[in-house]
């Protein structure tokens, strides 16, 4: 009897992990590569410390996008009127947010 108590116990501390895990966890709803033109580099003041890093993108069908750059580093580095590979995950709250951007003629390896 306490061999099976001791079971269930386990069983439920396992689930209760993975639901826990499951809700808690950061899911991305798609993570996009596309080869982009930077059409625009926005500095947004949010709250009165907070600021937001964005950079408007246009891909090779004239479609535009305006992706979150949570670096400053990065952010800074990017040239208006350059061609650059980017990825950018797309969140629950659909705000795409920037992961890696290469120089569109970039022949190394992509992390």
């Amino acid at each position: 009897m306490k061999k099976y108590k001791l079971y269930v116990l386990f069983v439920i501390i396992i689930l209760g992990s993975f639901l826990f895990y499951m809700f808690n966890y950061k899911s991305n709803m798609v993570t996009v590569t596309e080869n982009v033109k930077l059409i625009q580099k926005q500095k947004l003041e949010v709250n009165n410390n907070q600021v937001e890093y964005w950079i408007e993108t246009e891909d090779q069908n004239n479609g535009r996008k305006k992706v979150l750059v949570n670096n400053i580093s990065i952010w800074s580095l990017l040239k208006v009127n350059e061609r650059y590979t980017i990825t950018y995950e797309i969140g629950k709250d659909g705000t795409p947010n920037l992961i890696s951007v290469f120089p569109s003629d970039y022949t190394g390896p992509l992390q």
